[in-house]
């Protein structure tokens, strides 16, 4: 079974292209540009993870991230964002809170080795994993 995954960003061209990119790498991607689409969706459907962006037109991914936390504690976050490197302290923040952290200028075979590193263990069965990525 391919693993489902949700992407909120409210950038059509980022989800049409990372949708394109995750599904040619076998997986099944819902994307949403919306917190409230994304909170809907996260109550009355199963992902294996969700790509999360933290910039979202009238709305904060971070209201995302803690609707998720409030819903299933270990479901696997992974920010996508477009912070530069000036503001990595943002970034070590999140990741108490976040699974993992991708800046929106690395490779998308980076991002999908961070996706398929934090993708529960039944999900990920066939997927060539990635060595970790640091956390710090």
């Amino acid at each position: 079974m391919n693993p489902r995954i949700l992407f909120v960003d409210d950038e059509a061209n980022m989800r049409e292209l990372l949708s394109l990119y995750l599904r040619d790498k076998s997986m099944e991607v819902t994307a949403v540009p919306t917190s409230q689409e994304a909170m809907e969706l996260f109550g009355q459907t199963p992902f294996e993870l969700t790509v999360l962006d933290l910039d979202l037109a009238g709305a904060d991914g971070l209201d995302v991230l803690d609707f998720i936390r409030r819903q299933d504690a270990r479901h696997p976050v992974i920010i996508y964002t477009g912070l530069n490197e000036g503001e990595l302290f943002l970034k070590k923040f999140l990741l108490g809170r976040a699974n993992a952290v991708v800046l929106k200028l690395s490779s998308l075979a980076s991002l999908l080795a961070v996706i398929r590193q934090n993708l529960p263990a039944s999900s990920a069965s066939g997927a060539t994993c990635a060595a970790p990525v640091p956390r710090s």
